[in-house]
Parts: structure tokens; sequence; C-alpha cells
């Protein structure tokens, strides 16, 4: 319980060399790289999760494979890696890991070391999750380590199998299941297309208002409500995972990079499920393609671009999943941990992130519309139809 409630805390810092990740393994690694140099790494896992465990561990395996250069690794909330990074990357760090949120604004910023080059032994192993939210134009801005999704956490004891329809899903509301969900514009998405609706077009022109299915979608989730799920706003997360394990709710709707800390407070019977299907078709959650980034403004970058590469190997990735549920990048990597085995399927029938900067228009408008609709009870159409406009407007459409 203590590591879970420890991920969602807002802004942790911690600095300290890598060797405080415990002793390298016993056998010689083989060099791959051995001038001196000092390597600044930041990441977005709490202190105490389970992802920050696997990443100290495959730190620890890394380090005897650059034996004189001195790591340091830092520890922000996940938008103080992408705030700090951007308003003073050359004093930031020289590689960090984080989901591909940023990737295209990054790039555009030359923030970002374009690493097509040294993904060429290696792109071919990829997923194509992977590949296709790794690059913009073609090109390789990042090293993918893994794919993150969302999905609906159950125990498998007192819940062998997830209702398989969003029918069945409120009707087992109605009859007493207690499930829990963020009404917020990123954790509801993956019901539009469920209901026949979409967000933008190939353009980024919003056209969630044209067809009634995203509004279709939010009124679905209302009737949730109606009949008993729990809808918590995006700054009431922390209850929602602490009424979860506690047994007050059954099934949350939340993403693998939980999946670690979950396990360890509920037991090894925690399981996920995809999202039901809808009555137009299947629910796509959006899928993150997680990484590394190499600091193109920092001097160390082609050394940087060997440790990520060195840190995002198959046995990196074997270790992320088998310990954090993290569902692998690489093709190589079998999937063994049940948990990120569920999400290996939940990932496989979302949709990737969109990565046009355009899109960053979409979060709060439609947060909004989300809040009003599910919490509050207002028209559908009429919310959707306001975030679209908003939504236009700031991308001056």
């Amino acid at each position: 319980m203590r590591k879970l409630l420890g991920t969602a805390m807002t802004l942790v810092i911690a600095a300290g060399a890598i060797g405080s990740a415990g002793p390298p393994p016993a056998a010689a690694a083989t060099i791959i790289d051995s001038r001196a140099a000092r390597l600044t790494i930041w990441h977005g896992y709490a202190v105490g999760s389970s992802q920050e465990w696997a990443l100290q561990t495959v730190l620890a395996s890394v380090r005897p494979r650059f034996p004189n250069v001195r790591f340091t690794v830092v520890s922000l909330s996940l938008d103080d890696v992408y705030t700090r990074f951007e308003a003073d990357p050359t004093h930031g760090p020289d590689l960090f890991i984080a989901p591909n949120n940023r990737l295209a604004t990054e790039m555009r910023a030359g923030l970002l070391k374009d690493v097509t080059a040294a993904m060429q032994s290696r792109a071919a192993t990829l997923t194509a999750r992977a590949r296709t939210g790794a690059r913009v134009s073609g090109r390789y801005y990042m090293i993918p380590e893994s794919t993150k999704t969302l999905a609906l956490y159950h125990s498998e004891s007192r819940i062998p199998v997830m209702p398989a329809t969003t029918e069945a899903l409120l009707e087992a509301v109605r009859g007493g299941l207690k499930v829990g969900f963020v009404a917020d514009s990123y954790y509801v998405a993956g019901f539009y297309p469920a209901f026949g609706g979409r967000i933008v077009d190939a353009t980024y022109l919003c056209v969630a208002d044209r067809t009634p299915g995203v509004a279709n979608a939010l009124a679905y989730l209302r009737q949730l409500v109606l009949a008993g799920a729990n809808a918590y706003r995006l700054d009431q997360m922390v209850t929602m995972k602490s009424d979860f394990a506690a047994g007050r709710l059954d099934a949350i709707i939340d993403g693998n990079w939980f999946g670690g800390d979950y396990r360890e407070a509920l037991g090894p019977d925690l399981r996920a499920a995809p999202l039901p299907p809808g009555p137009v078709g299947a629910s796509r959650p959006f899928v993150e393609v997680e990484g590394w980034f190499v600091n193109a403004r920092r001097p160390n970058a082609p050394l940087a671009t060997k440790v990520a590469l060195a840190l995002s190997g198959p046995g990196a990735q074997a270790t992320a999943s088998n310990t954090a549920a993290h569902v692998p990048a690489d093709t190589r990597v079998a999937v063994t941990d049940p948990l990120a085995a569920d999400f290996a399927r939940a990932v496989a029938i979302g949709m990737n992130r969109p990565l046009g900067t355009a899109f960053g228009a979409y979060w709060v408008p439609f947060r909004g519309a989300v809040v009003r609709v599910v919490m509050g009870g207002a028209d559908a159409t009429t919310a959707v139809r306001t975030a679209c406009s908003a939504m236009n407007a700031a991308n001056g459409r």
C-alpha cells in the first residue's frame, strides 16, 4: 500500500549515484564505452514505486558496461520532466525516460537528438505500435522501451470475468458491481470509438461534434454513474486508488504504469481486462509509447545514445515487464507476467496517442466537457459541440 500511494505524489525529487541501485551483476560485463564522463538521467517514476525499482535494477546491470561514467539519477513528477527539460535543456538531463506525450513538440523545438541511425539495427524488432509512436516524419526521436494503455483492473478471485460489453457493464453496475474511473479527457477517450465517435480528422480538425458518437459515449458514462459507478476528478486519483486498494471498488480503469504497485497492494490474482466494446465497435484507449530521449543540447549526446540503447535492450524490457507490468516494445521479449499479458491485449486494440502539436488543444476543453456531462449531468451534445469549437479555435481553425 505504501508504494501504491507513493506513485501518486505530484512532486518527488531525489538524486543519487547509480550505485545506490544495488550491486552490479557478478559476471563480467562487455564494455560498451570506456570513456570518462558524467551523465544525468531523469525519470518520472515515483520514489518507491515498482517502475522505479525496475529502472534501478536495469541501471545497476548496465553500469559495468560504462565503467568510467558517473551517473546521476533524478526522479521528478512526469510533468516536471517535460517542463524543466523544455525550459532549460542546456542544463537539463543527458537522457530521460518518459511517454511520447511531448515528442512532436520537443522535436520541432530542436531539443531531441535524431536517433534514426542508432535505431537501424533495432527498428525491425519493434512492435508496430512502438515504431509509430517513436517517430515524427519517419525519423526516430526516441528509443522505445514499452507501450502503455488503460484497462479495467479487477481481482480474478472476486470477478473471474469482467462484463463483455458496455451494456453488460452497465447492467453489472446496476446489479451492484462497484466500478471507478477518472472523468477526464484522457481516461474516457477509449469509449468514443465504441459508440462511433472520433475526436479529429487527418488534419487535426476537431470533428467530435459532427456525429453523435462522442456525445453518446459521455452519455453512457453518465448512465454508469447514475447506476452506481464512482466517477473521480483528475485531482481525486489518489482517492480512487485508495478506494480500490481498500476493497471499496471492485474494478477501476487505470493504466499499466501502476500495475506492479496495485499488485503489491492487492495480491497476485490482480488482472486487467480491455475496456469492453460498445454498440458500434471496440473501445480503443490511447496507447502511449514510453522510451528514452536523448538531449540534443548536451555535449555527451552520442554517449547518452549508447546508454539509452543499453537501458532499453531486451533484458531491460523483460525486467520492466515482469516487475512493473510494462508491455515490451521489442517483439523478441516474451511477455510472461499475467498482468503485463492482459495489458498487451489492451494495447493491441488501442489507438496510438496522436502526436500532432495541434492535438494539445484537445485536453482542456474536453476535460471540462467530460466533467460537466459525466459528473454534472449536462447535455452531452452541447458539451461536445462547445469543446470541439474551443479546440478548433485554439488551433486557428
